[in-house]
Protein backbone atom coordinates (compact mmCIF):
# COMPACT_ATOMS: atom_id res chain seq x y z
CA UNK A 1 0.00 0.00 0.00
CA UNK A 2 1.60 2.95 -1.02
CA UNK A 3 1.93 6.01 2.34
CA UNK A 4 -0.53 9.02 2.17
CA UNK A 5 2.46 10.84 3.10
CA UNK A 6 5.95 11.18 2.39
CA UNK A 7 9.04 13.14 2.33
CA UNK A 8 11.81 14.32 -0.32
CA UNK A 9 15.03 15.66 -0.01
CA UNK A 10 15.79 15.91 -3.58
CA UNK A 11 16.63 19.35 -4.22
CA UNK A 12 19.32 21.01 -2.04
CA UNK A 13 18.24 23.34 0.58
CA UNK A 14 14.58 22.17 0.23
CA UNK A 15 12.53 20.40 2.86
CA UNK A 16 9.51 18.93 1.71
CA UNK A 17 6.34 16.79 2.83
CA UNK A 18 3.26 15.44 1.60
CA UNK A 19 -0.03 14.69 2.87
CA UNK A 20 -3.20 13.08 0.64
CA UNK A 21 -2.29 15.20 -2.94
CA UNK A 22 -0.56 18.31 -0.73
CA UNK A 23 2.90 19.65 -0.19
CA UNK A 24 4.63 21.53 1.88
CA UNK A 25 8.21 23.17 1.32
CA UNK A 26 10.62 24.89 2.71
CA UNK A 27 13.35 26.76 1.37
CA UNK A 28 16.19 27.07 3.37
CA UNK A 29 18.33 28.91 1.38
CA UNK A 30 15.96 32.23 0.92
CA UNK A 31 13.88 32.02 4.25
CA UNK A 32 10.81 30.88 2.09
CA UNK A 33 7.56 28.28 2.53
CA UNK A 34 5.48 27.07 0.04
CA UNK A 35 1.84 25.14 -0.26
CA UNK A 36 1.27 23.57 -3.20
CA UNK A 37 -2.06 21.96 -4.10
CA UNK A 38 -3.51 20.32 -7.59
CA UNK A 39 -1.01 20.45 -10.25
CA UNK A 40 2.06 22.38 -8.29
CA UNK A 41 1.68 19.42 -5.94
CA UNK A 42 1.02 16.33 -8.44
CA UNK A 43 4.34 17.80 -10.86
CA UNK A 44 6.35 18.09 -7.70
CA UNK A 45 5.91 14.66 -7.04
CA UNK A 46 6.08 13.59 -10.27
CA UNK A 47 9.20 15.11 -10.78
CA UNK A 48 11.27 13.74 -7.23
CA UNK A 49 10.08 10.44 -8.08
CA UNK A 50 11.39 11.21 -11.77
CA UNK A 51 8.31 10.42 -13.45
CA UNK A 52 7.87 13.81 -15.14
CA UNK A 53 10.24 15.73 -17.30
CA UNK A 54 9.00 19.41 -17.66
CA UNK A 55 10.36 21.21 -20.71
CA UNK A 56 12.77 23.58 -19.20
CA UNK A 57 14.75 27.17 -19.68
CA UNK A 58 18.26 27.81 -19.39
CA UNK A 59 19.24 27.82 -15.59
CA UNK A 60 16.51 25.90 -14.13
CA UNK A 61 17.77 22.44 -13.06
CA UNK A 62 15.66 22.26 -9.65
CA UNK A 63 12.57 21.09 -9.46
CA UNK A 64 11.29 24.07 -6.92
CA UNK A 65 12.56 26.40 -9.74
CA UNK A 66 10.58 24.72 -12.35
CA UNK A 67 7.48 25.06 -10.51
CA UNK A 68 8.41 28.75 -10.34
CA UNK A 69 9.45 28.99 -13.68
CA UNK A 70 6.43 27.86 -14.91
CA UNK A 71 3.95 30.37 -12.77
CA UNK A 72 2.69 27.11 -10.64
CA UNK A 73 3.78 28.30 -7.20
CA UNK A 74 1.52 31.50 -6.80
CA UNK A 75 1.99 32.53 -3.21
CA UNK A 76 4.72 32.27 -0.32
CA UNK A 77 5.34 32.55 3.05
CA UNK A 78 8.17 34.57 3.63
CA UNK A 79 10.07 34.65 7.02
CA UNK A 80 13.40 36.07 6.65
CA UNK A 81 15.06 37.08 9.49
CA UNK A 82 18.55 38.04 8.55
CA UNK A 83 19.88 39.53 4.88
CA UNK A 84 21.22 36.88 2.61
CA UNK A 85 23.16 39.36 0.64
CA UNK A 86 25.38 40.56 4.48
CA UNK A 87 28.68 40.40 3.47
CA UNK A 88 29.15 37.87 6.54
CA UNK A 89 26.97 36.54 9.03
CA UNK A 90 29.11 38.80 11.57
CA UNK A 91 27.89 42.03 9.23
CA UNK A 92 25.06 40.94 9.49
CA UNK A 93 24.36 40.65 12.94
CA UNK A 94 25.77 44.18 13.73
CA UNK A 95 23.38 45.34 11.02
CA UNK A 96 20.23 44.11 12.22
CA UNK A 97 20.59 43.78 15.92
CA UNK A 98 23.20 46.60 16.37
CA UNK A 99 25.84 44.20 18.52
CA UNK A 100 27.95 47.31 18.70
CA UNK A 101 30.52 45.36 21.31
CA UNK A 102 31.58 41.92 19.43
CA UNK A 103 34.66 41.71 19.57
CA UNK A 104 36.56 38.90 17.61
CA UNK A 105 39.48 37.09 19.26
CA UNK A 106 40.92 33.87 18.09
CA UNK A 107 42.85 32.20 20.53
CA UNK A 108 45.96 29.88 18.76
CA UNK A 109 44.74 27.06 17.29
CA UNK A 110 46.91 24.20 15.46
CA UNK A 111 45.31 23.48 12.38
CA UNK A 112 46.08 23.31 9.28
CA UNK A 113 43.03 24.68 7.94
CA UNK A 114 43.02 28.12 10.37
CA UNK A 115 45.94 29.64 9.48
CA UNK A 116 46.21 33.15 9.00
CA UNK A 117 43.64 34.65 7.52
CA UNK A 118 41.18 33.84 10.15
CA UNK A 119 38.81 32.81 7.87
CA UNK A 120 40.73 30.68 4.24
CA UNK A 121 37.97 30.71 1.31
CA UNK A 122 38.28 27.02 0.48
CA UNK A 123 36.89 25.61 -2.86
CA UNK A 124 37.13 22.03 -2.22
CA UNK A 125 33.73 21.24 -0.29
CA UNK A 126 34.86 18.88 2.03
CA UNK A 127 37.72 21.20 3.26
CA UNK A 128 35.30 24.24 3.47
CA UNK A 129 32.44 21.93 5.53
CA UNK A 130 35.20 21.02 7.83
CA UNK A 131 36.70 24.60 8.10
CA UNK A 132 32.90 25.62 9.00
CA UNK A 133 32.51 22.91 11.45
CA UNK A 134 36.04 24.10 13.74
CA UNK A 135 34.58 27.69 13.26
CA UNK A 136 30.87 26.36 14.56
CA UNK A 137 32.49 24.66 17.26
CA UNK A 138 34.62 27.75 18.37
CA UNK A 139 31.77 29.88 18.69
CA UNK A 140 29.93 27.08 21.12
CA UNK A 141 33.02 26.37 23.40
CA UNK A 142 33.57 30.38 23.32
CA UNK A 143 29.95 31.32 23.70
CA UNK A 144 29.32 28.47 27.01
CA UNK A 145 32.64 29.86 28.68
CA UNK A 146 31.34 33.38 28.45
CA UNK A 147 27.96 32.14 29.87
CA UNK A 148 29.79 30.26 33.12
CA UNK A 149 31.90 33.39 33.70
CA UNK A 150 28.69 35.92 33.66
CA UNK A 151 26.81 32.90 35.60
CA UNK A 152 29.48 32.91 37.96
CA UNK A 153 30.31 36.69 38.31
CA UNK A 154 26.61 37.78 39.29
CA UNK A 155 23.35 37.11 40.82
CA UNK A 156 21.23 34.37 39.05
CA UNK A 157 17.62 33.44 39.24
CA UNK A 158 17.69 29.51 38.83
CA UNK A 159 14.21 27.56 38.22
CA UNK A 160 13.01 24.33 36.65
CA UNK A 161 10.37 23.53 33.87
CA UNK A 162 8.72 20.90 32.51
CA UNK A 163 9.00 19.86 28.64
CA UNK A 164 7.43 16.68 27.41
CA UNK A 165 8.05 14.88 31.02
CA UNK A 166 11.57 16.27 31.36
CA UNK A 167 12.69 18.76 33.38
CA UNK A 168 14.61 22.00 32.21
CA UNK A 169 16.50 24.44 34.48
CA UNK A 170 16.63 28.15 32.76
CA UNK A 171 19.12 30.92 34.29
CA UNK A 172 18.41 33.98 33.85
CA UNK A 173 19.80 37.59 35.17
CA UNK A 174 18.72 38.46 38.82
CA UNK A 175 17.10 41.55 37.03
CA UNK A 176 14.32 39.24 35.64
CA UNK A 177 12.47 39.58 38.95
CA UNK A 178 12.04 43.43 38.63
CA UNK A 179 10.82 43.05 35.42
CA UNK A 180 6.78 43.82 34.57
CA UNK A 181 6.63 40.82 32.87
CA UNK A 182 9.19 38.23 34.22
CA UNK A 183 10.48 35.04 32.57
CA UNK A 184 10.20 32.80 35.53
CA UNK A 185 6.46 33.19 35.50
CA UNK A 186 5.69 31.84 31.92
CA UNK A 187 6.06 28.51 32.59
CA UNK A 188 4.51 25.82 34.59
CA UNK A 189 6.90 24.15 37.56
CA UNK A 190 8.19 20.81 36.97
CA UNK A 191 6.59 18.93 39.63
CA UNK A 192 9.00 16.62 41.28
CA UNK A 193 7.79 13.01 41.73
CA UNK A 194 7.48 10.92 45.32
CA UNK A 195 8.97 13.79 46.93
CA UNK A 196 12.04 13.48 44.63
CA UNK A 197 13.10 16.60 42.13
CA UNK A 198 13.32 15.08 38.86
CA UNK A 199 16.78 15.04 36.90
CA UNK A 200 17.65 18.60 34.72
CA UNK A 201 17.83 17.16 30.89
CA UNK A 202 19.00 20.43 29.75
CA UNK A 203 20.15 24.03 31.39
CA UNK A 204 19.38 27.13 29.60
CA UNK A 205 21.52 30.48 30.52
CA UNK A 206 20.46 33.52 29.19
CA UNK A 207 23.39 36.42 29.38
CA UNK A 208 23.51 39.68 28.52
CA UNK A 209 26.08 42.67 28.18
CA UNK A 210 25.30 44.46 31.31
CA UNK A 211 28.32 44.22 33.28
CA UNK A 212 30.42 44.94 29.99
CA UNK A 213 30.76 43.41 26.18
CA UNK A 214 30.97 39.87 26.25
CA UNK A 215 33.54 38.48 24.33
CA UNK A 216 33.16 35.65 21.25
CA UNK A 217 34.82 33.46 18.57
CA UNK A 218 32.24 34.90 15.95
CA UNK A 219 33.78 35.02 12.23
CA UNK A 220 31.11 33.54 9.75
CA UNK A 221 31.40 33.19 6.14
CA UNK A 222 29.10 34.74 3.82
CA UNK A 223 27.23 31.69 2.71
CA UNK A 224 27.34 29.89 6.31
CA UNK A 225 23.90 30.71 7.04
CA UNK A 226 20.44 30.78 5.47
CA UNK A 227 18.07 34.02 5.53
CA UNK A 228 16.34 32.37 9.01
CA UNK A 229 19.85 33.13 10.53
CA UNK A 230 20.25 29.08 11.37
CA UNK A 231 24.08 28.43 10.51
CA UNK A 232 24.17 25.85 7.52
CA UNK A 233 26.06 23.46 9.64
CA UNK A 234 24.19 23.87 12.69
CA UNK A 235 20.39 22.89 11.80
CA UNK A 236 21.08 19.41 13.05
CA UNK A 237 23.81 17.62 15.68
CA UNK A 238 26.30 18.37 17.05
CA UNK A 239 24.88 22.01 17.36
CA UNK A 240 22.50 24.41 16.73
CA UNK A 241 23.29 28.32 15.89
CA UNK A 242 20.82 30.65 14.97
CA UNK A 243 20.61 35.11 14.96
CA UNK A 244 17.41 35.79 16.07
CA UNK A 245 17.31 39.88 15.18
CA UNK A 246 13.35 39.81 16.40
CA UNK A 247 15.14 39.34 20.05
CA UNK A 248 18.35 40.77 19.34
CA UNK A 249 19.63 37.46 20.88
CA UNK A 250 22.12 35.12 19.07
CA UNK A 251 21.43 31.51 20.17
CA UNK A 252 23.56 28.32 20.97
CA UNK A 253 22.72 24.86 21.93
CA UNK A 254 24.61 21.29 22.18
CA UNK A 255 22.06 18.01 22.50
CA UNK A 256 25.36 16.17 23.49
CA UNK A 257 26.62 19.09 26.15
CA UNK A 258 22.97 19.26 27.16
CA UNK A 259 23.24 22.91 27.57
CA UNK A 260 21.84 26.24 25.73
CA UNK A 261 23.08 29.54 26.02
CA UNK A 262 20.97 32.93 24.79
CA UNK A 263 23.43 35.90 24.90
CA UNK A 264 21.15 39.73 23.92
CA UNK A 265 22.45 42.93 24.29
CA UNK A 266 20.81 43.98 27.34
CA UNK A 267 18.33 41.38 28.89
CA UNK A 268 15.90 44.12 30.25
CA UNK A 269 15.47 45.40 27.09
CA UNK A 270 14.06 42.04 26.17
CA UNK A 271 10.76 42.78 23.55
CA UNK A 272 7.45 42.50 25.15
CA UNK A 273 5.89 40.14 22.91
CA UNK A 274 8.51 37.77 23.87
CA UNK A 275 7.75 37.68 27.35
CA UNK A 276 4.32 35.18 26.50
CA UNK A 277 6.25 32.78 25.30
CA UNK A 278 9.77 33.25 26.05
CA UNK A 279 12.68 31.09 24.96
CA UNK A 280 10.17 29.69 22.33
CA UNK A 281 13.22 28.96 19.93
CA UNK A 282 15.16 27.27 22.24
CA UNK A 283 12.86 25.03 23.70
CA UNK A 284 12.00 24.01 20.52
CA UNK A 285 15.62 22.39 19.90
CA UNK A 286 15.30 20.57 23.15
CA UNK A 287 12.03 18.97 22.21
CA UNK A 288 12.87 18.22 18.98
CA UNK A 289 15.56 15.83 20.76
CA UNK A 290 12.55 14.27 22.74
CA UNK A 291 10.69 13.64 19.41
CA UNK A 292 8.07 16.29 20.01
CA UNK A 293 6.67 19.55 17.91
CA UNK A 294 5.29 23.36 18.91
CA UNK A 295 2.22 23.89 17.32
CA UNK A 296 0.88 27.12 16.60
CA UNK A 297 -2.55 26.43 17.58
CA UNK A 298 -4.92 27.41 20.74
CA UNK A 299 -6.41 24.86 22.33
CA UNK A 300 -9.54 23.77 24.96
CA UNK A 301 -10.06 20.94 27.57
CA UNK A 302 -13.38 19.09 26.77
CA UNK A 303 -13.92 16.17 28.90
CA UNK A 304 -9.95 14.32 28.97
CA UNK A 305 -9.72 15.45 25.58
CA UNK A 306 -8.41 18.33 23.89
CA UNK A 307 -9.50 20.11 20.45
CA UNK A 308 -7.20 22.67 18.86
CA UNK A 309 -7.53 25.46 16.69
CA UNK A 310 -4.47 26.29 14.56
CA UNK A 311 -4.07 28.46 11.67
CA UNK A 312 -2.22 31.47 10.97
CA UNK A 313 -2.01 34.87 13.45
CA UNK A 314 -5.37 36.44 12.76
CA UNK A 315 -7.06 33.84 11.82
CA UNK A 316 -9.58 33.96 14.76
CA UNK A 317 -8.08 30.74 16.62
CA UNK A 318 -7.46 32.40 19.83
CA UNK A 319 -10.39 34.19 20.03
CA UNK A 320 -12.57 31.36 19.75
CA UNK A 321 -10.66 29.32 22.06
CA UNK A 322 -11.07 32.02 24.58
CA UNK A 323 -14.92 32.47 24.47
CA UNK A 324 -15.25 28.78 24.69
CA UNK A 325 -13.22 29.29 27.73
CA UNK A 326 -15.92 31.79 28.89
CA UNK A 327 -18.96 28.56 28.22
CA UNK A 328 -16.65 26.37 30.53
CA UNK A 329 -14.00 24.77 28.60
CA UNK A 330 -11.24 24.77 30.08
CA UNK A 331 -8.48 26.60 28.31
CA UNK A 332 -5.12 25.06 27.95
CA UNK A 333 -3.30 27.60 25.62
CA UNK A 334 -3.61 30.11 23.05
CA UNK A 335 -0.12 30.50 21.22
CA UNK A 336 2.62 27.34 21.07
CA UNK A 337 1.67 24.23 22.69
CA UNK A 338 4.28 20.91 22.70
CA UNK A 339 2.91 17.46 20.54
CA UNK A 340 4.03 14.56 20.87
CA UNK A 341 2.14 12.01 18.55
CA UNK A 342 -1.38 12.63 19.21
CA UNK A 343 -1.33 13.69 22.50
CA UNK A 344 -0.73 18.27 23.13
CA UNK A 345 0.65 19.93 26.25
CA UNK A 346 0.44 23.55 27.30
CA UNK A 347 4.08 24.88 28.01
CA UNK A 348 3.76 28.23 28.24
CA UNK A 349 1.22 29.86 31.42
CA UNK A 350 0.84 33.49 29.52
CA UNK A 351 -1.57 33.89 26.85
CA UNK A 352 -1.31 36.66 24.18
CA UNK A 353 -4.20 38.07 22.19
CA UNK A 354 -5.67 41.32 20.70
CA UNK A 355 -7.34 44.33 21.89
CA UNK A 356 -10.67 43.09 20.84
CA UNK A 357 -10.39 39.60 22.40
CA UNK A 358 -9.40 40.74 25.58
CA UNK A 359 -12.31 42.85 25.69
CA UNK A 360 -15.02 40.80 24.65
CA UNK A 361 -13.87 37.08 25.38
CA UNK A 362 -11.57 37.15 28.51
CA UNK A 363 -12.65 34.99 31.88
CA UNK A 364 -13.00 37.13 34.72
CA UNK A 365 -10.30 37.31 36.73
CA UNK A 366 -7.81 36.68 34.25
CA UNK A 367 -5.03 39.91 34.68
CA UNK A 368 -3.58 42.02 31.43
CA UNK A 369 0.30 42.95 32.15
CA UNK A 370 0.86 44.96 29.55
CA UNK A 371 -1.78 47.56 29.09
CA UNK A 372 -0.54 48.31 25.52
CA UNK A 373 -0.02 51.08 23.03
CA UNK A 374 -2.29 50.41 20.10
CA UNK A 375 -2.26 47.88 17.79
CA UNK A 376 -0.01 45.66 20.27
CA UNK A 377 -1.46 42.60 21.89
CA UNK A 378 -1.71 42.43 25.79
CA UNK A 379 0.04 39.30 27.37
CA UNK A 380 -2.53 38.38 30.01
CA UNK A 381 -1.86 36.01 33.45
CA UNK A 382 -4.95 33.37 33.63
CA UNK A 383 -3.62 32.64 37.10
CA UNK A 384 -4.02 28.93 37.54
CA UNK A 385 -6.96 28.46 35.35
CA UNK A 386 -4.94 26.96 32.38
CA UNK A 387 -4.77 23.02 32.00
CA UNK A 388 -1.46 21.91 31.62
CA UNK A 389 -1.46 18.08 31.70
CA UNK A 390 -1.11 16.27 28.32
CA UNK A 391 -4.41 15.28 26.58
CA UNK A 392 -5.14 13.07 23.77
CA UNK A 393 -5.94 15.19 20.49
CA UNK A 394 -9.74 14.76 19.51
CA UNK A 395 -9.88 17.41 16.31
CA UNK A 396 -8.14 20.27 14.66
CA UNK A 397 -9.92 22.99 13.57
CA UNK A 398 -8.58 25.61 11.44
CA UNK A 399 -11.04 28.81 11.76
CA UNK A 400 -10.70 31.73 9.39
CA UNK A 401 -12.64 34.98 10.26
CA UNK A 402 -15.26 36.07 7.78
CA UNK A 403 -15.45 39.61 6.91
CA UNK A 404 -19.36 39.80 5.97
CA UNK A 405 -22.47 37.11 6.61
CA UNK A 406 -22.94 34.00 4.70
CA UNK A 407 -24.88 30.38 5.11
CA UNK A 408 -21.90 28.68 5.70
CA UNK A 409 -20.49 30.94 9.17
CA UNK A 410 -20.47 28.41 12.50
CA UNK A 411 -20.58 25.37 10.06
CA UNK A 412 -17.75 22.72 9.94
CA UNK A 413 -16.90 21.56 7.05
CA UNK A 414 -13.92 18.05 7.51
CA UNK A 415 -10.74 18.80 5.58
CA UNK A 416 -7.83 16.32 4.67
CA UNK A 417 -4.83 16.31 6.03
CA UNK A 418 -3.21 17.57 3.19
CA UNK A 419 -5.19 20.51 3.08
CA UNK A 420 -4.49 21.15 7.13
CA UNK A 421 -0.92 20.64 6.34
CA UNK A 422 -0.75 23.77 4.18
CA UNK A 423 -2.66 25.80 6.87
CA UNK A 424 -0.77 24.21 10.03
CA UNK A 425 3.01 23.81 9.29
CA UNK A 426 3.70 27.48 7.43
CA UNK A 427 2.55 29.37 10.39
CA UNK A 428 3.65 26.72 12.88
CA UNK A 429 7.71 26.73 11.92
CA UNK A 430 7.81 30.18 10.81
CA UNK A 431 7.31 31.31 14.89
CA UNK A 432 10.70 28.29 15.12
CA UNK A 433 13.43 29.54 12.46
CA UNK A 434 12.12 27.08 10.26
CA UNK A 435 11.66 24.48 12.82
CA UNK A 436 14.17 21.20 12.42
CA UNK A 437 14.73 18.44 9.90
CA UNK A 438 11.44 16.00 11.79
CA UNK A 439 9.24 18.56 12.36
CA UNK A 440 7.72 18.69 8.84
CA UNK A 441 6.74 15.04 8.68
CA UNK A 442 6.14 14.99 12.74
CA UNK A 443 2.92 17.48 11.82
CA UNK A 444 1.69 15.85 8.70
CA UNK A 445 1.46 12.23 10.83
CA UNK A 446 -0.56 14.16 13.57
CA UNK A 447 -2.60 15.52 11.14
CA UNK A 448 -3.26 12.10 8.95
CA UNK A 449 -4.09 10.79 12.59
CA UNK A 450 -6.87 13.76 13.97
CA UNK A 451 -10.01 14.63 12.12
CA UNK A 452 -9.37 18.05 10.73
CA UNK A 453 -12.04 21.00 9.79
CA UNK A 454 -12.40 24.22 8.59
CA UNK A 455 -14.77 26.89 10.09
CA UNK A 456 -16.03 30.27 8.67
CA UNK A 457 -16.90 32.24 11.79
CA UNK A 458 -17.63 35.92 12.49
CA UNK A 459 -18.71 37.85 15.62
CA UNK A 460 -22.06 36.51 15.44
CA UNK A 461 -21.02 33.54 16.00
CA UNK A 462 -19.27 34.44 19.14
CA UNK A 463 -22.44 35.54 21.02
CA UNK A 464 -24.60 32.72 19.71
CA UNK A 465 -24.53 30.27 22.72
CA UNK A 466 -26.47 27.45 21.27
CA UNK A 467 -24.16 27.23 17.86
CA UNK A 468 -20.95 27.02 19.87
CA UNK A 469 -22.71 24.47 21.80
CA UNK A 470 -23.29 23.15 18.68
CA UNK A 471 -19.96 23.00 17.36
CA UNK A 472 -18.24 21.50 20.53
CA UNK A 473 -20.60 18.24 20.46
CA UNK A 474 -20.27 17.75 16.64
CA UNK A 475 -16.08 17.51 17.20
CA UNK A 476 -16.88 15.07 20.75
CA UNK A 477 -19.17 12.89 18.41
CA UNK A 478 -16.02 12.56 15.84
CA UNK A 479 -14.62 9.02 15.60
Amino acid sequence: MTPKSEVWRVTPGVRAHAVDGHVVLFNTNTGQYFALTGLAADLWVRMCRGDEVLPTEPGYTEPLELLRSHSLIHGSFDVPLTQPSAPSANASVRLLSEFDHLILREPEIDHHLLDSPRFVNVADPHRRQLVERVQVRKFVDSLFVAADRYAASRDMITFSMDLAGTSVRINVPSSDEHQRIPIRDAFFPSTPVTGVAPPYETTVTVIDDADGPRQFDLDFAPDWHFPLGVLSSARSSPFRVAIDRHTQSISVYSPSARKCVVWMPRFSDMPYWSAATPLRLQLSWIADQLGTEFLHAAGIRVGNQAVLFGGPSGSGKSTLALRLAQRGHQLIGDDFLLARGTTVQAVFRRLKVHDWSAERVLPPGWATLNPPPLREKRIIDPGNDLFAMPLQIRALVIPTVSSGISENDGSLRPISAGEALTRMAPPSLAGLLGGNEESLPRIGHLLETVPCFSLIMNESLLDDTARLDGLIATLVAQR
